[in-house]
């Protein structure tokens, strides 16, 4: 195997040892007995030499294994309770769709047979489900796009929708969330909490859109489910006056009426 020899003038011919790992070294990383004792003798113990570094790579490809393994495990779980998901979604709506079938057949006993899958529904108690499911999802996306934005560089994700595409979708996107922000202004809560659930499901997951949802929500009197989404228009900017105000307004409405309630009890 070839030498490996110093670069500087006045160390020509001396043997490179290794290289330095210090993260603010100014100096070539490569480094010989000379280069330790002048250039880099002030952070001597992060010039390592070639077997330590041969260690440390060892140690890191297993990290990284591990790391991967873990990934990988976090996927396939993420992936079997979304599949899950979407076939439970599949299963729903098949059976609403024979359901409407049989009602316009006056099949009216065989209706009455899943009267109480028709309740669900009714009831809101399936709408609220999906909701919570949404917001849920929604948080851990957002979490993820905002722990890995230093870990992975946006310049090297090959993203599916690029270009035209990915211009049109988020336009949609941003479509939806103005169609939700028209029906709110006309009280059609319901159906503006389903447009703005839409424009965050293509992307669209800016602060404005999780406090709008929050508001609408409000409105609707799911309090709790608005809470959590005037904390993830928070996550998304902590410096966002208008969840805050609502936030705090949300709570403080809650406290009274809890208060009110307390003190009817007690009369």
């Amino acid at each position: 195997m070839a030498e490996f020899h110093c670069r500087y003038e006045s160390h020509l011919g001396q043997a490179i040892l290794g290289f330095c790992v210090n993260i603010d070294c100014q100096q070539h990383p490569q480094f010989c007995l000379k280069c330790l004792k002048d250039q880099q003798n002030n952070h001597s113990s992060q010039c390592l030499g070639f077997d330590m570094i041969t260690e440390n790579l060892s140690k890191y490809i297993q990290q990284e294994k591990l790391f991967y393994e873990q990934l990988q495990e976090i996927d396939k779980t993420f992936q079997m309770l979304l599949s899950q998901s979407l076939k439970k979604i599949q299963k729903n709506l098949k059976k609403l769709q024979n359901l409407n079938e049989t009602l316009q057949k006056r099949e009216y006993l065989k209706f009455k047979t899943e009267i109480n899958f028709f309740r669900g529904y009714y009831s809101k108690v399936e709408e609220t489900e999906k909701s919570e499911f949404l917001t849920s999802l929604n948080s851990i996306v957002l979490t993820l796009k905002t722990t890995t934005k230093g870990y992975v560089k946006i310049e090297d994700q090959q993203i599916a929708q690029t270009g035209d595409n990915h211009s049109q979708y988020l336009s949609r996107a941003k479509g939806r969330f103005d169609q939700g922000e028209k029906l709110f202004r006309e009280r059609k809560y319901q159906e503006a909490l389903t447009a703005f659930n839409d424009s965050l499901l293509m992307g669209y997951n800016h602060d404005f859109v999780y406090n709008w949802k929050a508001i609408t929500l409000n409105h609707l009197n799911k309090y709790d489910e608005a809470i959590k989404c005037f904390d993830l228009a928070l996550q998304i900017n902590s410096t966002y006056e208008s969840a805050y105000n609502n936030k705090g307004s949300q709570y403080y409405s809650q406290s009274f009426y809890r208060s009110f309630i307390k003190q009817f009890r007690q009369i």
